[in-house]
């Protein structure tokens, strides 16, 4: 009998949510017994203290999970060797606190607000509950999460590993399933607040080569267009939470071993929370940028209105998200550097600044694509050569201009007709300057623009000359910079 990776990958994925659950519902116990509506702040601030202890039990749980996973995958396909030796990923407590702030700052404001106006501060509180939740199920997956991680990269007998959902998954998460079987180096596992995702290793005598049916089925459902995507798989996840309310889920196993003090009760926990999927809103609370998890500043951004015309085009679409830049601008800046490097020599055109801790800055919900906007300048844009979204340029260039970018600036080579076709007019031409060279330009991958010297074209957003061709001869030559640039604002 053929061995059955896919069952083995969902029954270990389905043990961790089920621990996990464990931990938030005793969270979800000391949370209602230590917060004071009249001490709000002392209060939190006592719940955080016991909370991380709790946090550190459920991680425990979850590596030991992972390892006996990991050691009967390897059974099953009928690998002999030992498993390798890996360090554990401790998280201190005073992250596990920090997270845990983090994900219930806002809210609490809110309640600390409402008594002060003396008024009700119980949905705010209950806001913040549901968030701690979120956290504390994140910090806890992801201790398997690494265990499993680690182990891969260091077992000779596993060639990569794909990312599990858990039944219903958000359209992140979804997306990164629908890659299949290509993770092997990644030190990180992307994952939001609530994500119930697990990691699956594949052997190298693995049939199917790490395939599973829901990865395929994402792969067909991804069309390039991110907002058709998105509303694909929320009606997937719609579907099984209908199924779930109608009684489809499975129980939770009753508590047992070393986390008995943190499991009491939790068989009792309802179906929706074992699933994974009650406790998980569809839009992101955090994403990875670089290697640092962000809180986005605003995940709900208007839809650009040119997006239709590019649906209609067949163009691929993508949704964005703004960052704080008082806590974005460094992961910015190393995803951006990431990007650059992930392009080769043609990554040298896109300019990187210093600082962008006075810019707006966005990305991608996967973090692999964005720009900034000074003002109404729209710079950095930026893709990294793993970015699923072919041609995500046009959506990033849409929501520049619908968060108010009107100008912008690139060296003639490929970009200019890309950025004629959303509209942007080139208003004047500085010529290349050697001296003012970007850091690892490389003369020969350009050389067939202008003989690796290509202009500095200045452009200016116009909504008239949407789908326009880009026309060299309308720019009007300068001598220097800034008479380019007062081109773009007169």
């Amino acid at each position: 009998m053929a061995a059955d990776f896919d069952s083995l990958a969902r029954a270990h994925m389905s043990a961790q949510v089920g621990e996990a659950a464990k931990v938030q519902l005793a969270l979800s116990v000391l949370w209602d017994r230590t917060i004071d509506p009249d001490d709000i702040g002392g209060s939190f601030w006592r719940f955080r203290e016991q909370a991380a202890t709790y946090i550190g039990a459920g991680r425990t749980l979850s590596e030991a999970t992972a390892q006996r996973y990991f050691g009967n995958l390897k059974a099953v396909a009928g690998l002999d060797t030992e498993l390798p030796a890996v360090v554990r990923d401790v998280l201190p407590a005073a992250a596990a606190k920090g997270s845990l702030s983090a994900a219930t700052g806002k809210s609490l404001k809110r309640a600390l607000d409402n008594v002060r106006a003396g008024d009700s501060p119980n949905l705010a509180l209950a806001t913040a509950k549901g968030n701690m939740l979120g956290s504390a199920k994140r910090q806890v997956l992801n201790a398997g999460r690494s265990r499993l991680m680690r182990l891969s990269r260091a077992d000779k007998d596993i060639i990569a590993w794909a990312r599990v959902t858990d039944g219903g998954p958000c359209s992140f998460c979804a997306m990164l399933v629908s890659r299949g079987p290509v993770y092997k180096t990644a030190n990180k596992f992307p994952a939001h607040d609530r994500c119930g995702c697990s990691v699956r290793p594949v052997t190298k005598n693995d049939p199917s080569g790490g395939w599973s049916d829901d990865a395929r089925a994402y792969k067909e459902l991804w069309t390039g267009d991110a907002v058709t995507f998105r509303h694909a798989i929320t009606e997937r996840r719609a579907a099984l939470v209908s199924d779930i309310q109608r009684g489809g889920a499975a129980s939770l196993p009753p508590a047992s071993g070393t986390a008995g003090s943190v499991a009491r009760g939790a068989q009792d926990a309802p179906r929706e929370l074992v699933a994974g999927l009650a406790d998980r809103r569809g839009n992101l609370d955090r994403l990875v940028v670089g290697d640092t998890e962000l809180v986005p500043l605003n995940a709900n951004l208007p839809t650009p209105a040119r997006f239709k015309a590019l649906q209609d085009k067949g163009a691929p679409t993508a949704r964005v998200v703004e960052l704080d830049p008082a806590t974005s601008a460094g992961p910015f800046r190393e995803a951006l550097m990431r990007a650059k490097a992930s392009n080769g020599s043609f990554g040298s055109s896109v300019t990187v600044y210093d600082d962008y801790a006075d810019m707006r800055l966005f990305v991608t919900e996967d973090g692999l694509a964005g720009f900034a906007l000074n003002g109404g300048d729209i710079i950095s844009v930026f893709s990294h050569d793993a970015n699923p979204v072919k041609g995500v340029a046009h959506s990033l260039l849409a929501h520049a201009v619908e968060q108010g970018g009107n100008r912008l600036d690139a060296f003639d080579t490929y970009l200019p007709k890309i950025y004629a076709r959303n509209g942007f007019r080139p208003v004047a031409r500085l010529p290349f300057d050697d001296e003012y060279a970007p850091d690892g330009w490389d003369y020969d991958a350009y050389a067939k623009f202008n003989e690796g010297r290509p202009d500095v074209v200045f452009f200016r957003y116009d909504p008239d000359r949407l789908d326009s061709e880009y026309n060299p001869a309308e720019a009007i030559p300068v001598d220097d910079y800034d008479a380019g640039s007062a081109l773009q604002v007169d």
